[in-house]
């Protein structure tokens, strides 16, 4: 039967996600669909994927749950089950008996994409896990990449200092306000380092991308595409992946930072840097807002950071374990 997919957004991950299940699918013998409905993806009659439970928490679990009923295969992918795990307020609670529940009832799969070694907290909400798609889905072409022009001559304009990059949507919750005091805190960080900043950067945070472009940072004020996303990994020594407290999760960007095997910056203590660790991954933890203490780190790691490493070489392996969990629901 057909496997069906239901996600009406391009936006952000949504269509590296909806690719990524479409080959995988495909490696099954499966032909694959996009329904934008829930409604009408509720009906499907082969195995449904949901790419993220997130979007819409209590809905896709009704989903899976009377989809149960009719005996029907269901696939989840949970982004946050760490807060679930870990969070004391009500919602948190409801979203824990929820889980709970569902992983309980017969053909569904709450899949998380963090795994339960890095936190076995969540074993119990879960029915397992795989690694987070966009930490294996490069093609090997796609590391030997040439980047284009535009990218490139902000290379050059680095000019022999190290580049670290802050990809996607610039929002406070991904730190591009800490990123950018950063760059402006340190002489000495910026006579050695060159901070872009490749994304939208929303109207509340202006006054930091002023105050970051005219102390020489670069920013790239616009929605970037997947073309010039790789291409600015292939020109970054580093990859910040330092986000806010409450923005502890799962990251595509750290993800793609593990594939172009570039050296993460991450927050100290957050979930990432336990990945990391877990990964053996190069990263460099800093506090949250310590400016002082963040310049600091990077610049004692900057020589590890122009290492050049083997990038891609986990892919196979995170592939294979995902296509065993896959299997079990699209199958």
């Amino acid at each position: 039967m057909t496997v069906t997919i239901c996600e009406s957004s391009d936006h952000g991950h949504r269509l590296n996600y909806v690719g990524y299940f479409q080959r995988e699918a495909a490696l099954l013998g499966k032909a694959s669909r996009v329904e934008p409905s829930l409604t009408r993806a509720l009906l499907a009659p082969g195995p449904l994927v949901l790419p993220m439970l997130e979007q819409r928490t209590v809905a896709n679990l009704l989903v899976m749950a009377l989809r149960s009923i009719f005996g029907r295969k269901t696939l989840c992918l949970v982004f946050r089950a760490t807060q679930a795990a870990g969070g004391d307020d009500a919602r948190l609670a409801f979203k824990r008996v929820l889980l709970s529940a569902v992983r309980r009832m017969p053909g569904g799969g709450l899949v998380s994409i963090v795994p339960v070694p890095v936190e076995p907290a969540i074993a119990q909400m879960v029915n397992g896990w795989i690694y987070d798609p966009e930490l294996c889905d490069i093609a090997a072409d796609d590391f030997s990449r040439t980047p284009s022009a535009e990218v490139a001559s902000y290379g050059k304009q680095a000019a022999g200092r190290a580049i670290v990059v802050a990809l996607g949507r610039q929002a406070g919750g991904k730190g591009f306000d800490f990123f950018s005091d950063l760059w402006t805190s340190s002489d000495d960080l910026r006579r050695r380092f060159l901070f872009i900043a490749a994304g939208t950067v929303p109207a509340e945070l202006s006054a930091h991308a002023e105050r970051f472009t005219a102390a020489g940072g670069v920013l790239v004020n616009r929605r970037i595409s997947d073309e010039e996303l790789l291409d600015f990994y292939a020109i970054a020594d580093g990859v910040w992946c330092c986000y806010a407290p409450d923005y502890d999760q799962a990251s595509g960007i750290f993800g793609r930072a593990v594939q172009f095997a570039k050296m993460a910056v991450v927050r100290r203590g957050s979930h990432l840097e336990r990945f990391a660790q877990v990964l053996e991954h190069p990263a460099e933890s800093i506090g949250w807002g310590d400016l002082a203490g963040a310049a600091q780190a990077l610049l004692a790691a900057e020589s590890s950071a122009r290492i050049e490493r083997p990038r891609g070489v986990r892919n196979a392996d995170m592939n294979r374990v995902n296509r065993a969990v896959l299997a079990r629901y699209l199958a």
